[in-house]
């Protein structure tokens, strides 16, 4: 059987370096194209991957230079979002751009998998701006005439990748002040996020569809800091909660600088509780989850 070709857009990503990885192993099934935003992104892969992987340099929102980089494709992982919007760099040009400028490019796409977050769509969140631009950029692949499957996840935890680290931070303070400390989480381990992935690449392409998959646990934030210090070998420091008005009045402040460090519609996706059936995600796709303690030894620890 021929190879078949995946672009992986965002392929410098957490998520996308393990996408190429596992699709590398995969005994020839797939040839992995990695489409990134920079020359320095490009030259990054190259030092890891050398001759195995091939790249393309695009502007995600340009039909026409994604036209050329999909040439080869006949899958694509769709992998690019953000939750902060700034001047330079605003959820449309982050979400529906892209999406649109891959239907309009994707002559010889067959399947479209797209990673998503969990809380779009809800109604208690129908305000937040990076949530409906989600949703909008979502409409547009699965109304289109290519098969598009979107994965939604919550907190994904990865070696080295930035909420892992944060959370390490958190367990290590001895104080920490934080918002909502209530907030229920359910992490996902990044391993399975990319087996979620594959799975949804190598299935069937008749229709779309979407699926929302979590971490086996929903527990409160402040729980899971104890449980990431107590993986650490520290002892849990105290959390002081912050009440979300005051964040969200903190955030209000900084929304007048052209690249705030925080907004208000990130603090309400990091604040949104995750409490979602994962198994019945986890079963739809025949994957089975991480757990959460395994999870957090192998990315505090590792």
């Amino acid at each position: 059987m021929p190879q078949k070709g995946v672009a992986v857009t965002g392929a410098n990503g957490h998520i996308g370096l393990q996408m190429i990885e596992q699709l590398l192993e995969r005994d020839g099934d797939f040839q992995p194209i990695a489409i990134v935003r920079s020359a320095r992104a490009a030259k990054a892969l190259e030092q890891r991957f050398g001759e195995r992987l091939q790249s393309r340099i695009v502007d995600y929102a340009n039909a026409n230079e994604l036209g050329d980089a999909l040439a080869d494709a006949t899958l694509c992982i769709h992998l690019v979002g953000i939750i902060r919007q700034t001047s330079n760099a605003t959820y449309e040009d982050a979400h529906e751009k892209p999406c649109q400028a891959i239907l309009d490019a994707a002559q010889s796409l067959e399947h479209v998998v797209y990673l998503s977050i969990i809380g779009v769509g809800e109604p208690g969140m129908a305000n937040n701006e990076c949530l409906r631009s989600r949703d909008r950029a979502e409409q547009l692949l699965l109304n289109s005439s290519i098969p598009t499957s979107v994965l939604r996840v919550p907190m994904v935890l990865g070696l080295n990748d930035y909420a892992s680290k944060a959370l390490a931070a958190k367990a290590s303070s001895a104080v920490r002040f934080e918002l909502r400390p209530s907030s229920l989480e359910q992490p996902i381990d990044s391993s399975d996020v990319v087996t979620a992935l594959i799975q949804l690449l190598s299935g069937p392409t008749q229709k779309s569809h979407l699926i929302e998959l979590a971490g086996p646990e929903s527990i409160p934030r402040r729980e899971l800091v104890a449980r990431a210090a107590r993986v650490m070998g520290k002892r849990p420091g105290v959390m002081i909660g912050i009440p979300m008005w005051l964040g969200d009045f903190a955030a209000s402040l900084l929304g007048v600088l052209p690249a705030p460090p925080v907004t208000r519609d990130m603090l309400q996706i990091l604040n949104h509780d995750d409490a979602i059936d994962a198994l019945a995600g986890a079963e739809s796709l025949g994957i089975s989850l991480t757990p959460l303690d395994e999870t957090l030894r192998r990315v505090l620890t590792g």
